[in-house]
């Protein structure tokens, strides 16, 4: 069964870019991230045990699936631009047309990301409501001072934060058969929304309350069989070898790095770096895709846990011109 889940957020976020400094931040949560950040809720909420048995599910059948966090603004929810030719602009009217805004575009309202997947007509001009996707938030600096331990000099910088308008904040998507395990997310979200997601909580940022909902018909449409190539709702790394799903593909790559958290160790030390797939590529076939062993050699994973990312893939079904 589908859910939606809305994150209604209580304070402003930080959502850390790969790069130097945290002046930067992004409006959406990946996928990686929000599984790990679920991870931590559900360890201090059931304990090691229960989360360890959670884990080893997943090296069967998934017993859930999660989509990145993207912006919702009131009813309408945005996706990522699918990495395909958009249908129509094999005319070259409507290319010459369109070409700047579409190229400009990152994300798009359901409706039109559903006529895009069915490879239906699209009306460009309805595009003029993406334009006012950055209407659903706002980005600002906060100044920061950083002490030298030895001679107690200063240092200025900036962090860089999100704050969601009125009526806005990030939805999920979550793939669950099980009532019971849906039961359990939503309590361990309780607690995550109380602990702060992103960066910077320890300044109370990141506080959200969490709605689960099934998701719907609208919803349930998108995911119906069309075609033979899939389109990314999340990262993605693979469970097979590389050359085995590029052939026709067309993607986007992501790093992913950062720092352990652990409800069960003090110490932190950085994970290994991994590179995943990013939301709106596009493969043929279906994809599934796996934890990823980013335990760091000096962590003792033997008394402490193996530190993982996650590489699962939810995908919608898409019709592409050059299928």
């Amino acid at each position: 069964m589908l859910y939606l889940i809305r994150l209604k957020f209580l304070s402003p976020v930080h959502f850390g870019e790969v790069g130097i400094g945290i002046e930067h931040t992004e409006e959406t949560v990946h996928s990686d991230s929000l599984f790990s950040a679920l991870c931590h809720a559900w360890g201090v909420l059931y304990g090691k045990r229960d989360l360890d048995d959670l884990l080893g599910t997943f090296d069967g059948t998934p017993p859930f699936l999660l989509s990145s966090g993207f912006l919702y603004r009131e009813d309408t929810f945005f996706l990522p631009k699918p990495l395909s030719m958009p249908p129509g602009f094999d005319d070259l009217c409507v290319r010459e047309k369109f070409g700047k805004k579409m190229k400009k575009t990152c994300y798009l309202p359901l409706k039109i990301f559903q006529q895009w997947v069915q490879g239906a007509p699209i009306d460009y001009d309805d595009l003029g409501e993406e334009i006012r996707y950055e209407e659903g938030f706002g980005v600002f600096l906060v100044p920061r001072v950083a002490l030298d331990r030895v001679y107690a000099t200063s240092e200025l910088f900036q962090c860089g934060l999100v704050s969601f308008r009125e009526g806005c904040g990030i939805y999920v998507l979550l793939k669950a058969e099980d009532e019971g395990m849906v039961s359990k997310i939503r309590h361990a979200l309780s607690l995550l929304g109380e602990m702060g997601l992103g960066g910077e909580r320890t300044y109370g940022y990141g506080r959200f309350e969490a709605e689960v909902h099934p998701a719907g018909e609208r919803w349930e449409r998108l995911f119906e069989p069309r075609g033979d190539r899939s389109v990314l709702l999340s990262l993605y790394h693979p469970d097979v070898p590389v050359s085995e799903i590029l052939e026709g593909a067309s993607y986007d790559l992501q790093e992913r790095r950062g720092w352990i958290h652990s409800p069960f160790s003090k110490k932190q030390f950085k994970r290994k770096t991994v590179t995943m797939f990013k939301e709106g590529s596009i493969f043929k076939g279906m994809l599934r895709g796996h934890l990823v062993d980013v335990t760091p050699s000096i962590w003792d994973r033997a008394r402490l846990h193996p530190v993982f990312r996650y590489g699962f893939a939810l995908t919608a079904p898409i019709c592409t011109a050059n299928a």
